[in-house]
């Protein structure tokens, strides 16, 4: 297969990673336990088809997609593992622990922000508000303070309608082949 014969699955990356942030962070501000209807979403819909995703970005060439559909699928599998895991009676992570995980996520996450630079507004969107969350959610587990983490998740509550919108404009505007919805390129 060529590359012309894929069709945009970061359209579909996008719209999983949103749609999954957008139901976990509702979770955070609401307080309200993850339950099986969220691993579910982490496990299948922001987890395993982000992986998929990562891997057609492989196979088309796109090192940038690659590294984060793969890397942001596997947060959402590995998160629900250990909320899995610790509903199973075994020990929850230490909160200095769980607050470095959430910064090397941020970390990781600021510097693919990076990669954004030349694309377009509606996606540095994406990769700034993400990067803010991980570096809330690690502030609010160190701090083990829920109002640091409550103001995340408000964030996040934005960042998953900013990647659902930016997942839907380019569906929407490939079908149209024209821009119906804007993603605001950067000027060159």
């Amino acid at each position: 297969m060529t590359e012309s014969n894929f069709a945009n699955v970061g359209a579909l990356g996008l719209c999983a990673f949103g749609m999954t942030t957008l139901l976990a962070m509702f979770l955070d501000f609401t307080g309200r336990p993850i339950d099986s209807l969220a691993w579910g979403m982490m496990i299948f819909y922001g987890g395993l088809l982000q992986l998929i995703v990562g891997f057609i970005e492989s196979k088309k060439g796109n090192t940038f997609g690659t590294v984060a559909f793969a890397s942001y699928g596997s947060f959402w599998m590995s998160f629900a593992f250990m909320n899995i895991a610790v509903a199973l009676g075994l020990a929850a992570p230490d909160h200095v622990f769980k607050a470095v995980f959430f910064f090397g996520w941020g970390f990781l996450t600021f510097m693919l922000f990076f990669g954004t630079l030349k694309t377009n507004r509606a996606l540095q969107s994406v990769f700034g508000l993400l990067t803010i969350v991980f570096v809330g959610l690690g502030a609010g587990t160190l701090l083990q303070s829920n109002d640091v983490i409550v103001v995340s998740a408000a964030i996040g509550i934005v960042l998953g309608l900013v990647a659902m919108y930016t997942g839907l404009a380019e569906v929407i505007n490939e079908v149209n082949k024209k821009e119906v919805l804007p993603l605001f390129p950067v000027s060159k």
